[in-house]
């Protein structure tokens, strides 16, 4: 579809069947890695906040990782 002719790609990720994601995941899934790329995050403060958290100890520059607010009602 015309979403991935732009390039980009998803993922159905299941936390009840596959726990809580990671960065070691997210890393394993993008050619290359993510060392050199902007990150985009948006979910549950306690996610956002674990990732960004995982990917500073990879020494992912804060400048990099781009957080989008997300709240339940």
């Amino acid at each position: 579809p015309a979403f991935e002719k732009r390039g980009h790609h998803y993922e159905l990720y299941e936390t009840a069947r596959q726990g809580f994601i990671t960065t070691e995941y997210i890393d394993g899934r993008v050619p290359g890695g993510v060392r050199d790329r902007n990150i985009f995050l948006c979910g549950p403060s306690p996610m956002v906040s674990g990732l960004i958290h995982q990917f500073r100890t990879m020494g992912i520059p804060e400048d990099q990782i781009i957080i989008e607010d997300f709240n339940l009602l």
